[in-house]
């Protein structure tokens, strides 16, 4: 059963349930981007966050998420 359908701005790198602080108890899903995040909360609300950089992950938090970059390989 389809309960929601979301259309990203952009293609999507990666995804991440978590919770916020001040949010209420309810998962906000992230959605990471080429230099933005996409937040959509269960009510339908929504916010593009546009980032300084190219973060290849998110990870959820106890409180929020933490981004990050893929490490540079060795020459």
């Amino acid at each position: 059963m389809l309960r929601k359908q979301l259309a990203a701005p952009a293609p999507v790198l990666a995804a991440a349930w978590a919770f916020f602080q001040n949010t209420g108890p309810d998962a906000i899903l992230c959605l990471l981007h080429s230099g933005a995040l996409s937040v959509y909360t269960q009510d339908g609300d929504s916010h593009l966050v546009p980032l300084p950089g190219a973060f290849t992950a998110v990870w959820p938090l106890p409180q929020g998420v933490l981004l990050t970059v893929r490490a540079k390989q060795a020459s």
